[in-house]
């Protein structure tokens, strides 16, 4: 792989090719001294010394190379990838343990379950996390952890008894699924992590990803305040308090459970906004999710083309319905770029300008968008210039 460096493409070289350099900087100098050519032949022991040298350079290359593959995500060791990942701000995502939540039901007189009771599950066991006492007929619910980490898929009615004799115990069973668990995150789940750029940050991406993939959700963001003392203004004064989330959506979540489960699964500080699903856990815990429903924000567009080229009928249409077209991000930055970029390749003018504006007055190069709107070209003016 070739790699430029200020400005200079460097390839790395095989021992071969080192020697054939040399080779041929040899035989320009012999030249040039009327002397005649040295022959790329083993009989030659310059050749042979020249191949030497050839081998060490290409070790240097190689060493080189993997230096600078460190540094790339997609080519770098795995254990490169670890060492990248404090610099990302981030470490490898824990596995976790499948858990069940149990109810217990007692017969003719009390039942104690202890802590640590055995419940077999094909070849692995659950094993209770508290214990419970219940009086005659009493139902109580107890949670139980898997004891191998991993997604140990549980399904409702997936564990009906105990490992070992309870007294009066009339039944034990689990109503619901198990909350399934997930294996060590790998490197390189890691590095596919770091080259979607899903790691925790202002805009929390691996969190966004999963509630952006709710059925009619159609597009999210999530920000996130470090600061535990002052307010997160986002553009357009959107304010999240300290230590809390912001969650904009755009669409529809028609389950009206899966952005408070999604949100949850993953983060578990509070957030801010004008709307809110509850999520009840399987302790029983109420845990609302509040976020906000996305605006639309207009964007006003000015094209300019050069008028002294050829263009053709109706090329201003043609520009205005692209421009219309097109879909932008929670947030995004319209620029000037952003437009001739939807531009490239346009073959019925020549295109040489952009400006954007939010009001239609005063145009410039970019304009930022408040943090709960979705931007949209409302108006395009096409100019020759």
């Amino acid at each position: 792989m070739s790699f430029e460096i200020n400005g200079l493409t460097w390839t790395p070289e095989t021992a071969d090719l080192h020697a054939q350099d040399i080779l041929a900087a040899m035989n320009a100098i012999l030249s040039a001294q009327g002397l005649p050519p040295v022959a790329a032949t083993p009989a030659n022991a310059l050749w042979l010394f020249m191949l030497a040298v050839g081998s060490k350079e290409q070790t240097q290359d190689d060493d080189l190379s993997a230096a600078i593959n460190s540094f790339n995500l997609a080519l770098c060791s795995d254990q490169q990838i670890l060492n990248l990942l404090p610099i990302a701000g981030t470490s490898l995502i824990p596995g976790a343990y499948t858990l069940v939540n149990l109810k217990v039901t007692a017969g003719g007189g009390t039942t104690v379950v202890p802590s640590g009771t055995i419940l077999p599950y094909g070849s692995v066991n659950f094993l209770t996390t508290s214990g419970i006492s219940l009086t005659t007929s009493g139902v109580g619910f107890v949670n139980a952890q898997c004891d191998t980490l991993g997604p140990i898929v549980v399904p409702a009615s997936g564990l009906t008894a105990f490992g070992v004799n309870i007294p009066n115990l009339s039944s034990v069973y689990n109503p619901t699924a198990g909350v399934t668990g997930r294996d060590t995150e790998t490197a390189n789940e890691a590095r596919q992590r770091l080259i979607l750029g899903q790691t925790i940050g202002f805009n929390l991406n691996g969190t966004q990803t999963a509630i952006q993939s709710i059925p009619g959700i159609t597009a999210a963001k999530v920000w996130f305040n470090i600061d535990t003392v002052n307010n997160l203004v986002l553009t357009g004064g959107i304010v999240v308090p300290p230590r809390h989330c912001r969650i904009i959506v755009a669409g529809t979540d028609a389950s009206g459970t899966m952005i408070a489960s999604n949100y949850l699964q993953r983060v578990t500080c509070p957030t801010d906004g004008n709307s809110f699903q509850t999520y009840t856990f399987l302790s029983g815990q109420v845990f609302d999710v509040f976020y906000d429903t996305a605006v639309t924000q207009n964007v006003f567009a000015k094209v300019y083309y050069d008028n002294t080229q050829p263009t053709q009928s109706g090329f201003e249409t043609l520009i205005d319905e692209i421009l219309s077209a097109l879909t932008f991000d929670i947030g995004q930055t319209i620029s000037a770029e952003t437009i001739i970029e939807a531009l490239v390749g346009f073959q019925y003018a020549s295109i040489i300008g952009a400006e954007v504006s939010l009001d239609g007055v005063s145009y410039s190069n970019k304009v930022l968008i408040d943090g709960n709107a979705i931007p949209g070209i409302s108006s395009v003016a096409v100019i020759g210039g």
